[in-house]
């Protein structure tokens, strides 16, 4: 984790610790979130606990409709970036993911999350050229080091 946050540093704007803490209640929900579902597995495949979990989402969500602008949909590149986002990063991310915590178990799969910005920062620097800085390589090194011990041990 702390070679998830060296790797993310640069990108904080606000330097408080309001970034850190985001970041440490964000990994701790996901952490929880992949134990929880473990059990799901017994009653769904992943695809199916994907459209549940997803489900249930969308209502805990819906209150918070009542404050979007409805008309936003209407304009059709914001609809197709919000079907992209639906399909890719939601569907197709999260099925993976539980495919994941079914094959390899909940432990393993939460081993590998510090890796996120690690991949983030490489997709960056090979897709927009952005170069990463020494503080970013240094927390890449202490992420990669740290999801190989833990998969070590």
């Amino acid at each position: 984790v702390a070679g998830a946050y060296l790797t993310l540093e640069p990108y904080l704007a606000v330097r408080s610790y309001l970034g850190p803490l985001l970041a440490a209640l964000a990994t701790l929900s996901w952490a929880v979130y992949t134990v929880s579902v473990r059990g799901v597995y017994r009653l769904y495949s992943p695809v199916e606990a994907v459209a549940w979990i997803s489900l249930f989402g969308l209502a805990a969500m819906s209150p918070a409709a009542a404050a979007s602008k409805p008309g936003t949909l209407a304009d059709p590149l914001v609809l197709a970036l919000v079907a992209y986002v639906a399909a890719v990063p939601g569907a197709l991310a999260y099925a993976a993911w539980n495919v994941a915590v079914q094959k390899a178990g909940p432990r393993r799969s939460a081993a590998v999350l510090p890796l996120m910005p690690v991949l983030t920062t490489l997709l960056s620097y090979l897709l927009l050229g952005e170069a990463p800085t020494a503080t970013q390589l240094i927390g890449m090194a202490v992420a990669v080091a740290g999801v190989y011990v833990s998969a070590r041990s």
